[in-house]
């Protein structure tokens, strides 16, 4: 079963929040969008305090997954072998999920652009948080 899920990381976790993804296949790079306390001066200039992603097509095993990893720091399976291969090491693996590190927010069924827009907005409203604005062209 499909089950949507934004995952937000603080800003110091996530190059190893990263490197977990990567180790369980998902690709680099994958919480990416910088965030920063709502403030309505914030600028594209101002320093990311989190990060996101968020992954409308996850299925249920992989955010049940990631629960795990948020509310208690256990480390997923990984095809490989932590510290081997360029996989990142088990330690600094805990040490990224380290309490309040990472944050998984699920849904599902929802239907329509504007209720995934809408469902995205309360999560980081919810948690003082909003993006940083773009770069102006």
């Amino acid at each position: 079963m499909i089950t949507p899920c934004i995952a937000v990381c603080v800003a110091s976790a996530r190059a190893d929040i990263n490197l977990i993804w990567e180790a369980m296949d998902r690709g680099p790079n994958n919480i990416s969008r910088p965030l920063c306390a709502i403030d309505p001066l914030a600028t594209f200039e101002t320093p990311p305090t989190h990060y996101m992603m968020q992954d409308m097509s996850a299925m249920d095993t992989e955010t049940a997954i990631w629960q795990v990893m948020a509310e208690e720091g256990t480390l997923p399976p990984i095809a490989g072998e932590w510290g081997v291969g360029g996989v990142i090491s088990e330690v600094a693996a805990e040490t990224a999920l380290a309490s309040g590190n990472l944050q998984t927010y699920i849904a599902s069924g929802i239907p329509t652009p504007e209720l995934r827009d809408a469902w995205r907005n309360g999560v980081l409203l919810g948690a003082g948080l909003q993006f940083l604005p773009d770069e102006p062209l």
